[in-house]
Formats: C-alpha cells, sequence, structure tokens
C-alpha cells in the first residue's frame, strides 16, 4: 500500500485544493480510497486539490463528512476544522485549539473524572483570592523566556528584582556577592522553588475540596 505523507497545515491564505488535501492526508487516506467514498474518480480528487476544478455542494459535502472537517473549514470560511457543532463553538469560545478540545472530549467520552476536576481547580483559583495561582505560576515563568539571556552582577549578597520575581526568600538571596549569575538560572530557581511549595499547597485545598468526587 502506497503510503501517504501529510501536507503542510493550511492558513488562513490556503486554497480550497490545499484545505481538502491536508484535511485527507491528515487521515493517512489516499486519493483512491476517497474517491471510492465519495463515488468519484482519482482524477477527481486530484483536480479539485489542484484547483483545476471545483467540486459541486453535493461533492464537497460528501468529502467532507468522508474527510470529518467542516465545509467551512475546506472553503476557507473557519480555521478549524471539527465538524462537531458543539466543538466548534468550544474552539470559537475558548481559543482553545483543535488537539485540546479533542483531548478533552476523549477524557469527558472515558469518564477521567481527574483531568476535569484538576482544570476545574486550577481555573477556580485565577478566579479567587489564593495568594499563588499555578497557572499564573506558569504563565509567568513561561513569559519570561526573553529574559533568559541577560546577566546579573551580584551586589552586597543582594539580587535586584527581575519584574514578576521575588527572591528575597529563596536560596539566590545568599550568593557570593561578585557573583555573575544568568537571569534564566536565577528564574529557575525561584520558579521551581515557589512551585514546589504552591503544589503542595494546592494539594490539600484540592483534596478538601473534591474529597467525594476522588473518593468514588
Amino acid at each position: 500500500m502506497k503510503s501517504v505523507t501529510k501536507t503542510k497545515k493550511p492558513n488562513d491564505k490556503s486554497s480550497l485544493g490545499e484545505r481538502l488535501a491536508y484535511a485527507r492526508t491528515s487521515l493517512k487516506m489516499s486519493q483512491e480510497e476517497l474517491a471510492g467514498k465519495v463515488y468519484t474518480k482519482r482524477e477527481s480528487i486530484s483536480y479539485y486539490e489542484n484547483n483545476s476544478r471545483t467540486p459541486d455542494v453535493f461533492m464537497l459535502t460528501a468529502i467532507s463528512k468522508e474527510l470529518k472537517v467542516s465545509t467551512d473549514f475546506l472553503l476557507g470560511v473557519s480555521e478549524c476544522s471539527l465538524e462537531d457543532v458543539e466543538m466548534q463553538a468550544l474552539y470559537k469560545l475558548t481559543c482553545l485549539n483543535e488537539e485540546s478540545i479533542k483531548y478533552l472530549v476523549k477524557k469527558k467520552n472515558e469518564k477521567d473524572t481527574w483531568l476535569t476536576l484538576v482544570l476545574n481547580f486550577l481555573i477556580k483559583q485565577e478566579n479567587s483570592d489564593c495568594n499563588n495561582p499555578i497557572l499564573s505560576r506558569l504563565i509567568t515563568y513561561f513569559k519570561a523566556y526573553n529574559l533568559s539571556e541577560q546577566a546579573l552582577k551580584v551586589t552586597n549578597g543582594d539580587l535586584k528584582e527581575i519584574k514578576d520575581f521575588s527572591f528575597k526568600e529563596h536560596s539566590l538571596s545568599q550568593v557570593t556577592s561578585g557573583e555573575v549569575i544568568l537571569t534564566k538560572e536565577i528564574i529557575d530557581t525561584v520558579f521551581l522553588e515557589n512551585i514546589n511549595r504552591d503544589i503542595r499547597n494546592a494539594k490539600n485545598f484540592f483534596l478538601a475540596e473534591y474529597k467525594e468526587e476522588v473518593e468514588k
């Protein structure tokens, strides 16, 4: 059987043919296989993908069903290829990518309640008076990537403050005066010390709040 090479993901300027080819190859389906499923010739699928011809509305609908994508995606009206209307709504409302939405739905269908409980807990932290919500910690850490190549010189045993990071109570506050440390090392050390403490604290709150659910 001839292997199928996945084409690159389309962008907002991609043609119907490029989107069709991407959807087909994502399923590792050959042109011959797709043609057989929609009752047409392989050459017709090739013409569509080369933009030499345009499928009529009936053929477009049939193709979208076989490729499990929306007709809006094939026509370039939407960047969301999800066929399910409810999943399309989630895409628009949350800005989560398709892979994340599919994964969440898969876990829900598998009745994996732990994922839902933990996600709900982390998001609830953001909307509460929690002093150190874990998601905010992660976001701050990832946003600090552009500081990673900077170097700071320690003066009189103290470190300058880096925006959103405080290290007065951490091991780095005791470094030798005159020592030069990469900002990346500072941020990594502070983050890891913070996140270890925060996760331990969060675990107690999580178990207290969801005790009944986790014991089912």
